[in-house]
């Protein structure tokens, strides 16, 4: 069926959904993917697609 052969791609694309930015000593940048699941209150930004 659709729904399975799917699945695999689906799952690889929903394992980074976010991006988390991170400041360091407030001009340092860190941006880095992250699961949805895995966000932290440390990620200053974060952009989920």
């Amino acid at each position: 069926m659709y729904r399975q052969r799917s699945q695999q791609k689906e799952k690889q694309q929903r394992e980074f959904k976010c991006i988390c930015f991170q400041f360091y000593n407030n001009y340092n940048v860190v941006s880095k993917p992250v699961q949805r699941s895995l966000l932290t209150a440390s990620c200053a930004i974060t952009y989920c697609r």
